[in-house]
This record gives structure tokens, sequence and C-alpha cells, in this order.
């Protein structure tokens, strides 16, 4: 997930999405630490959110915060 430099080089994209995602939730620390960090990186990314919630099986529309 992370580039020579320790910087994240993944795009972004539906797959690499959930790959990162499933590293973050990983047992292992090392592949949290990237998938996490992967995931900080597209925070800025436009579409990042959007994509996060088609990922996750959410529609904005019917998205409710208690």
């Amino acid at each position: 997930m992370n580039g020579a430099n320790g910087h994240s080089s993944e795009p972004l994209g539906e797959q690499t999405l959930i790959t990162a995602l499933g590293a973050a939730a990983s047992s292992n620390i090392v592949q949290i630490k990237a998938g996490t960090a992967q995931l900080q990186s597209w925070e800025t990314t436009p579409g990042y959110f959007g994509l996060l919630q088609v990922c996750l099986g959410l529609q904005a529309d019917t998205l409710r915060l208690y």
C-alpha cells in the first residue's frame, strides 16, 4: 500500500478502497497501520467519501445519524 517513500501510492478506486478497508480491519498490526494510512491519505481526495459510502453499501440520501 505504501510506495518506496513511505507515502500512499495507490490510486483511489473501488477495489483499492475495499482492500484498504480490509487491511484496516485486519488483526495484523502492520496491515492495520498500512490500511489506516491509506484511508487517511484519501480523505482529501475528491469523491472519497461518496465511494466509501458505495463500498459500504450506504446511500447518502438514506443515511440517518442519530
